[in-house]
Formats: structure tokens, sequence, C-alpha cells
């Protein structure tokens, strides 16, 4: 045993991937092929080879430069002792000499390395034969790269890059050592803590400490994002976890992450960096990777290496200062922030970015195979989104679309495809007597077509011209490229395919109906994990939806006084669409009853858009006096600003509408005066579905509580806890429909929540009674 400060097992393959890369970002060049696809394409290719050869021939070695010790390790492809010769396959489907220019200095520096290994076991040969194959699976067409090398020059050169890894270790275990010094004493932001939060961070602590799960509820503004960072930086200063990874969905969410860091006031100490999606970020119109149109892109990986080091210098990496060092290195921000979360000890970031397969950050792993404790915010929304992340939806519109400006080579497998489409159709109508202009049904996966899919993609991926920077042509490439990865996680247990038909327009989707074991199988690469909510009730539904049925749970009364909020169901408005015609005007009657009890802002959450706009118009005609707000489909952010402004600046009165589930009923702070009463309308179920309905058969006894009940309540209490934010705050909240009093919705609601059954003749009694008892 040395005393080496650093002491790092990594592969072959790793090394090149960060001491040798160079050149552009290029979308065209990821990955088109299976690594099962490789495998057998080596193997066929390496069956005429002399009896000399070696096929996966082991290499082994240990770098030591003073305190920096590298145990390399791996497997030349193939390896002849006798000629010399070190071989390297690459399986791919993409033009091969532009694959050699995006991508050939890692595919050669990995090749190198390999070869300088070898050479340290057989130093009797001075000269070497380096050979990169680029091998099609399907054709096996091979496209070979060359070089000669001296057993002098290939030390070298795994010197250097040992070296420059060794550097960058070794600044990061100085780096790590100063920033411990300082979170194993760190003191918390505020002099005492809220009722339970001292508890609860504790919990939080153990869990990082020792490794393993925690799920826990708590009240909107208990500070559940603090109660979770706090900790688990302090076990970060310990010694018992490496990196925090920080989940949420919303940027709301993110931002108060963002926030917590810069209390707890840890940024001389720690990297933070917060990773903007693609879309929000990159600089051009349209988020295409691709050089010959991005000079961001182009020539990356020459300049990304000072954007890095300048960037983690700054400490705090939000999108400000990620956007402003890319512009001043020529680098696409996006990549860079996904390079510094390599070395950042705080990475926050949105679910895809761990559970989306697609997008998922290998990175996040760093460099030393950290141990990471993930804090997983807002984790009623985690089933969700790993079911939209496994899922896909392919229209054959996309074909049209793109056709005119398709390369010659990819017209006749477009038009293949289409024909598979209309040909499933056809079948369908022979089979299930269907509607042929509109209709839509389960069915087995449609091999045939994915098929066509495959080619269509293989045809695409091949080309290299400018014409694929066409926007449609493009949109068909990535919309091919998802569902051929989403056919291939297909499983029937876990997965379902449904066919839609509107007119000429057929749809195609690929659903996950239960990501319980995908989460469950992600959550395995972490040394710790703690989901929170305010809304993860039941807690056997949420753990049997994540995968995590034996998981710790802990829920925390509210940190408020009870006698701060009020909660009034109104059981004699019926919000089913059947009656709300009927009931309209006496829905008017308790909006405008909770509004007149005390002055104010308001907002009322409404389960669909048509709903809302047909009772703020209603209340709008009968109150054109009243300054009133509303959510719009599609809303700009600019407009999304505005709303929320007007609760906040501190003029007259407001009354927002708004759709339960929305943008303005979770994840946002309205404290104080800023809001002061929500009336919910209607339970706010969702329409029955062909999908939900199937995952409701799936799920068994739970299946309705979770394809209906659960995301229905969850909107509600949400939308809710946008009210009480704080030990002075005050608020009322009107929930109009009978239903919130039934068994199978009343135990969705908070415990701490007291409750009063509340007629609409009797409300304004109850609110005024309420308000006065507040003032006292």
């Amino acid at each position: 045993m040395t005393d080496a400060a650093v002491r790092l097992k990594i592969a072959v393959r790793a090394l090149a991937q960060l001491t040798c890369r160079s050149g552009d970002i290029h979308f065209r060049y990821e990955d088109s092929t299976l690594s099962q696809e490789g495998i057998d394409v080596q193997k066929r290719l390496q069956r005429d080879r002399p009896e000399t050869y070696q096929r996966e021939a082991p290499v082994k070695h240990l770098w030591r430069d003073g305190d920096i010790e590298l145990e390399l390790g791996g497997r030349a492809d193939g390896f002849d002792p006798v000629q010399g010769l070190v071989e390297e396959f690459k399986a791919t489907r993409n033009d091969p000499a532009r694959l050699f220019d995006h991508a050939g200095s890692v595919h050669f520096g990995q090749l190198r390395l390999y070869a300088a290994l070898l050479a340290l076991d057989h130093p009797q040969r001075q000269q070497w034969q380096l050979r990169l194959l680029y091998c099609h699976p399907d054709t096996e067409t091979v496209t070979a790269f060359e070089e000669q090398a001296s057993d002098v020059a290939l030390a070298d050169f795994l010197r250097r890059c040992c070296q420059r890894l060794g550097s960058s270790l070794r600044a990061l275990h100085a780096h790590r050592t100063r920033r411990d010094a300082h979170l194993c004493k760190l003191q918390f932001p505020f002099a005492t803590f809220r009722p339970s939060q001292r508890a609860l961070s504790a919990d939080v602590y153990r869990t990082v400490r020792d490794g393993g799960a925690l799920l826990f509820e708590a009240p909107t503004g208990s500070g559940k994002t603090l109660s979770a960072l706090f900790p688990a930086l302090i076990a970060m200063g310990q010694g018992c976890t490496d990196r925090v990874v920080f989940l949420s969905s919303r940027t709301t969410g993110q931002s108060a992450a963002e926030t917590a860091v810069s209390r707890l006031d840890v940024g001389a100490v720690t990297r933070r960096v917060t990773v903007t999606a693609k879309s929000k970020i990159c600089f051009m119109p349209e988020p295409v990777c691709d050089p010959t149109v991005c000079e961001y892109a182009r020539g990356y990986y020459d300049r990304s290496e000072a954007a890095v080091a300048e960037l983690l210098e700054a400490g705090a990496m939000d999108r400000g200062a990620i956007e402003a060092i890319a512009r001043a290195h020529r680098v696409c921000p996006f990549e860079l922030s996904l390079d510094a979360a390599v070395w950042a000890d705080i990475v926050i970031c949105d679910y895809n970015y761990v559970f989306d397969p697609i997008v998922r950050l290998k990175r996040l792993a760093g460099i030393t195979d950290d141990r990471i404790a993930l804090l997983i915010d807002e984790a009623h929304q985690l089933a969700d989104r790993v079911r939209e992340a496994l899922s896909t939806t392919f229209e054959r519109s996309l074909i049209a679309r793109a056709r005119s400006q398709l390369p010659a080579d990819s017209v006749k497998p477009a038009a293949g495809l289409e024909r598979r489409f209309t040909a499933l159709r056809r079948e369908l109508v022979r089979t299930r007597g269907i509607d042929r202009d509109a209709f839509e049904c389960v069915i087995p996966r449609p091999d045939a077509l994915l098929r066509a899919a495959q080619t269509l993609l293989e045809a695409l991926t091949e080309r290299t011209d400018e014409r694929l920077t066409d926007s449609a042509v493009t949109e068909l490439l990535f919309g091919l490229w998802r569902l051929v990865r989403v056919a291939e996680w297909f499983d029937k247990e876990r997965f379902a395919v449904f066919l839609r038909g509107n007119g000429s327009e057929i749809q195609l989707d690929i659903r996950c109906l239960d990501p319980s074991l995908a989460i469950a199988e992600t959550l395995k690469d972490y040394r710790a994990h703690v989901r929170f909510s305010a809304t993860v009730s039941p807690f056997a539904l949420t753990g049997r939806s994540h995968g995590q049925p034996d998981a710790r749970t802990l829920r925390l009364p509210s940190p408020f006084p009870e006698d701060h909020l009020g909660v009034f169901v109104v059981p004699d408005v019926s919000t089913l669409y059947r009656h709300r015609s009927d009931s309209l005007p006496r829905l008017l009657s308790v909006i405008e009853c909770m509004v007149a009890a005390r002055s104010g802002n308001y907002l009322v959450a409404l389960p669909s858009f048509d709903y809302l706009d047909r009772v703020a118009d209603a209340f709008a005609a009968r109150h054109p006096e009243q300054r009133i707000v509303r959510q719009s489909r599609a809303m700009p952010d600019a407009q999304r600003a505005a709303f929320i402004d007007a609760f906040r600046d501190g003029g007259a009165p407001v009354l927002g509408f708004a759709v339960l589930g929305g943008a303005f009923t979770e994840s946002i702070d309205l404290p104080g005066d800023a809001l002061i009463g929500i009336a919910v309308v209607g339970i706010g179920l969702p329409p029955p579905s062909l999908e939900r309905n199937e995952l409701a058969r799936r799920f068994g006894v739970h299946g309705r509580l979770l394809a209906y009940q659960q995301p229905a309540m969850t909107r509600v209490v949400q939308a809710a806890g946008r009210l009480i934010r704080s030990d002075s705050d005050r608020g009322v909240v009107c929930l109009i429909d009978g239903r919130f009093l039934s068994h199978e919705f009343r135990d969705y609601l908070p415990r701490h929540w007291p409750v009063v059954r509340t007629p609409s003749n009797r409300l304004e009694s109850a609110l005024q009674a309420f308000w006065s008892a507040s003032r006292a």
C-alpha cells in the first residue's frame, strides 16, 4: 500500500475520453448501434485472424506520480504479439470518414493507450502497428485508419495522458480537502430551527451518512429544501459522500435550491452548478449541435478546457455565469455546464439528467466514481416524469413535412415507413372494425413498422450533407431516434403501445405505464437518496410507483399555527361537467363571498382552461371593477412573470384564475399579503382516457388510485400550498365540491388541515369568524 493522496481505478476508455478529446460537438455522431451489435460484428470479423491473434487482450498498469496513483485496466479488442498489431473495433452506421473527423481523437487515443500498455509488457518490440476499424454491423463493411508508432512514442503518450489526468485529480483533492474542512463545521443559517425541522435534518443526515433511502412529506413553506441540503453538506464535509445532486422538475425548485446554498454561505469553498435545459440556454435559434451551423459546437473540445477552468473558479455556476464564460470562450453553454458538473460539489438539475436514459448524464458520477447523495424535490412528480422519459410519440406527418428536403437515398425508406403506418391501420380496420378516420386502440408492438423506422434512421444518419440541418428533417431524425430507442426498452409488462388516427394522421405512442423498475434501478447507482414533497401521501402508493416499497418514510406536521389556516369544504356546488351551467351562479356567489370577507389577493384554481374561461368571463361581467389576471394556454414567459407580479406589486387587490397542476398552482411562493385565499373548484380528476384506463388495469387494486385520484388530489393540495408560507401568514382555502368530504378523497388532504364542512349559505359567517379570530 502506498501513501498516495489520490488512488483511482480507471478504464483505458475513460482515460482516453478525459484526456484525448478534441474537435467538434456533433449530434449526428452519437452512438447509433447497440453494444451487442458491436460485439457480434467484431467476432465475425476476427474469425479469419491468425492463430497468434488474441481477442480481448487484457491490459493492466499501475502509474504513479508523487501523491497520485492510477490503476489502469481494460481489454484491447485485438492483439497480435508476433506482428506487433493492436486493433480497436468501433461498430457504427455513420459515415466512417466523418465519424473519424468527429471522434477519431478519442478512438485513436484509446487505441494508443492499449498499445502503450501492451508495449510495456513486451519490451523486446520497438515498433507497433495500430489499426482503428469502423465496422457497419449489418453489411460488415470495414473502414480502417492505421499508424505506426514506436514504443518510446507510445510510452510518452501514456505519460502525458496520465499526467494530464493526475494534475486534475491533484487539484480536485486539494479543493475537496479545503471544502470538507469548512463543511464539517457548517452552521444552520438561522437562529433557530422551525418545529420538526431539526429532527428532519437529523433523519436526512443519517440517510446520507449511512447510505439508504428516505421519503418524507412536509407542508409547503416548512423549509424542505434547506432541511435536505444542510445535513447533506455536513455529511459531505465529514467524508460520508463526495457530491450532492439536487433534482427538481421545475425552474422554481432549482432556484429554491440555489437560494438555500447561498444562505448556507458555502460559495467560497464549494462548486455549485445549475444545469439549464439545452433549449433554454442554447445561443442558436434552434439547439442543433452541428458544427456546420453552430460556431459554439465547432471546435468545442479545443477550447473547453480553459472555459471549464474559468467557470470552476467562479464557484457559483448559475446560468448567467455559464453564458458569460461560454460566450467569452465561444463554446456551447449547455455542454460547458455538463463538463463543469464533473468537477462540481453540488449539481442542481432536472429529473431528466438522472432518470431519462437518452439524456442521462454519465458525467454526474464524476471521474472518481463518486459517492453521490441524491436529493429529489417535488417527488410527487417523479413517477410521471419517468413515465414520460421512457415513452415516445411518433406521428406519420413528420415524414410528410420532411419529404421535400430528404436526401435522395432516404426517400425510399421514408415511403416504406409511411406504407407501414397505412398497412397497420388497414389491418386494424379489417380485424377490429375500427373507424379508419377516427380511432384509438391498444396494439401489440408493431415490429414491422419499427424495422422500417430503423431503416430510415440508418439512411439519415449515414448522410452528412448540410440538408440534414433543415428543421423538418432534424425533427424527423430525432423522432426516429427516440422511437427506436424507446422500442428497445419495451416489455409487455411495463409498456403499452397505442395507435391513434385522425383523418390522414396516424400517431404511434409507446408508453411506459409502470416506471417503478426503472426508478429503482437508477436509484441503485447512488449512495443515498432522499425524496420529498408536500404531497406524497399515501406513502404505500408512492413507494409502489417509485419501486421503493420498503424505504423509510417520515411525515412532518405543519410548523405554522393551526388557526392561521381556514379550510372550508363547500359541498352544495356541483362541479361535475354536466352540472356546470346550472351551478355557475352559485359558484360565482361563493367566490364573491370569499373575496368580500377580507380585502386582499385571491386565486381561483379550476380543472381546465375551458372551465376557467367560463368562470372568469362571468365573474368579470358581474364585477368590472375587480382587477383580474388569468392563465392562458401556451403563456409566454413575460406573461407568466406579469401574472405573478400582479400578486406582489402592492397595487389594487387582484383575483387570479389558474388551472390546477399548472405553473401558478405549484412551485411558486406568494407569502404574506401576496395571497390570502384560494378557491379550488372541483376535484380535477383527469379526464378518462385509453392510456389512464390501461394504467389503472395494470396496477390492479391500486390502479384507479394511481391513474386518477392521486394526481387529482396532489394538484389540489399543491395549489393550496401557495397560501401559508411563514409564521405570520394567514389565509383561507375553499374546497368547492362535496366529494372532498368523501372517504376516497378526504384521505389525501393533509392531516393538519382544519377541514370544516360549510354549505354555501353559511360560508359568509364562517369566513367572517375566521378573519375576526385571526385579527384577535
